[in-house]
C-alpha cells in the first residue's frame, strides 16, 4: 500500500489535479462496480495518507459511501476529509458530505457540529442557510439544533429567524429549557420597535 499511496502522490505531482481526477474516477468507478475489500482499503488509506488534494480525496469518499451507505469506514473517511475541505469547495458539496455522515449514529454529533458550522456562517447567503436547514427535515435532532444555531445569530435576517423560532416551536420537541427560550427570543423580536411592525406582527 505504501508504494502504490507514493505512486499516486508522485502523479498528482507530476500531472497536476486535474489529469490525476481521471485516475481517481477510474478507482472509484472500479470499487463502486466491484467492492473488493483490498480496494476499499487502499481507497481509505489514500483518504488517510495520500498527499493529494482533498478534493480528490473526496471523491474517493463518495465512492465508499455509495458502494455500501452503512460501511463504517466510508463514514470513518467522510469524518477524516470533511474537516480539509476548505473554502474552495462549495457549500453544497459540504452539506452533502454532512449528510452522509448523519446517517451514523457514531459521527451524527459530528454531522451536527459540522452542519451548525455552516448554518452560523455569515459568509453564506442566509437564505440558503435557512433553506439549507429546512432541507435537514429528514433528520430531527440535527435539523433542531440548526434551527437553534440560526435564531440565536442576530446577525441573520429577521424574517428567518421568526421562521426558524417557528418552526422550532411547531414541529420540534424542545427539551431542557429550550422551549422558554426560543419564545424568549421570539417575544424579544415582537417587542423591539426598532424592527418593522409587519415582521414583528410575525
Amino acid at each position: 500500500l505504501e508504494t502504490r499511496i507514493k505512486a499516486i502522490d508522485a502523479y498528482y505531482v507530476k500531472e497536476g489535479g486535474n489529469n490525476t481526477v481521471e485516475t481517481i474516477n477510474k478507482l472509484a468507478v472500479i470499487y463502486e462496480m466491484s467492492g473488493t475489500r483490498q480496494l476499499r482499503t487502499y481507497l481509505y488509506t489514500i483518504c488517510e495518507k495520500s498527499n493529494i488534494e482533498p478534493f480528490l480525496k473526496s471523491l474517493l469518499v463518495k465512492a465508499l459511501y455509495s458502494h455500501n451507505p452503512k460501511d463504517e469506514l466510508a463514514f470513518k473517511a467522510i469524518d477524516l476529509v470533511y474537516p480539509m475541505l476548505g473554502a474552495d469547495i462549495g457549500t453544497p458539496f459540504k452539506i452533502e458530505f454532512v449528510k452522509m455522515l448523519a446517517n451514523s449514529s457514531e459521527y451524527l454529533e459530528k454531522a451536527k457540529n459540522y452542519f451548525c458550522a455552516i448554518i452560523d456562517d455569515d459568509r453564506i447567503d442566509c437564505e440558503f442557510r435557512f433553506k439549507s436547514a429546512q432541507n435537514m427535515e429528514e433528520n430531527l435532532f440535527i435539523l433542531t439544533e440548526a434551527y437553534l444555531c440560526f435564531i440565536k445569530n442576530e446577525r441573520n435576517k429577521l424574517l428567518y429567524r421568526i421562521l426558524a423560532g417557528q418552526s422550532l416551536l411547531q414541529r420540534c420537541k424542545l427539551k431542557d429549557g429550550r422551549e422558554i427560550e426560543v419564545e424568549r427570543i421570539l417575544l424579544g423580536i415582537a417587542k423591539n420597535e426598532s424592527y418593522e411592525y409587519n415582521t414583528r406582527a410575525d
